[in-house]
Parts: C-alpha cells; sequence; structure tokens
C-alpha cells in the first residue's frame, strides 16, 4: 500500500465518520426545538422542577431542624449556667455572712480585742 493510497482511505473514512456524529446531534437539537411545546416535555420539565424544588425543601428543612436543636442546646447551657451562678452567689453570700459573724463575735476593734480580762478590771479600780 503507497502512501497516497493509505490517504485516500483515511480520507474517506473521515468524510464518513465526522459527519454522522453532526448530523446526529444537529437531528437531536431539531427534535428538541421542534417538540419544545409537548404535553410530554412540559410534564417532564414540570417533574424535575419539583424534584428538584422538592429536595431543596427537604434540605432546608434539615438545616431548620439543626438550628432548632443547637438552640435548645445552647437555652439548656445557658439556664444551667444561671443556676450555677445563682448557686455561686448565694454560696459567697452566705459565706461573706458567716464570714462576718465570726469576725464581729471575735471582737476585735484593730488588733486589739474587746475582751475584758481581769487586769484590765483592777486596773480601773
Amino acid at each position: 500500500m503507497t502512501g497516497t493510497a493509505a490517504w485516500v482511505l483515511l480520507v474517506r473514512f473521515l468524510t464518513f465518520c465526522i459527519p454522522v456524529p453532526v448530523v446526529a446531534i444537529a437531528a437531536i437539537g431539531a427534535w428538541l426545538w421542534w417538540d419544545r411545546g409537548s404535553a410530554m416535555r412540559h410534564a417532564v420539565d414540570k417533574a424535575v422542577a419539583e424534584l428538584v424544588a422538592g429536595g431543596e425543601i427537604a434540605g432546608l428543612k434539615a438545616q431548620v431542624a439543626s438550628l432548632q436543636r443547637a438552640k435548645l442546646a445552647t437555652d439548656y447551657a445557658y439556664s444551667n449556667y444561671g443556676r450555677r451562678l445563682a448557686a455561686d452567689e448565694a454560696q459567697a453570700a452566705k459565706d461573706e455572712e458567716t464570714e462576718r459573724v465570726a469576725h464581729d463575735a471575735q471582737g476585735t476593734f484593730g488588733d486589739r480585742p474587746w475582751t475584758v480580762h481581769q487586769s484590765d478590771i483592777d486596773w480601773v479600780r
């Protein structure tokens, strides 16, 4: 087989193979353009739109449910924190009161105790 024969075979092959897909794509495009008003096509388009919208709605519902769970967890944690804070403040107030009572019971004024010893009584006489 000579080089020119190979070229002739290649040209014949390409002139047959390349137009076939181009013609097929053009035929499909023409059919879609011509059939754009059919009821079947509208039904399929509507079903696809509802399917996509249904998926988006389901995704948004899942997102809302997730946010509601997060809000409940945050509210629960906040209420527990408030309860613990109130209990800590009550305990601190109780400790402060206990310390004040103990300090008053000790009876100190500065660094001199308020107790009266027998030597003080003797000195006053």
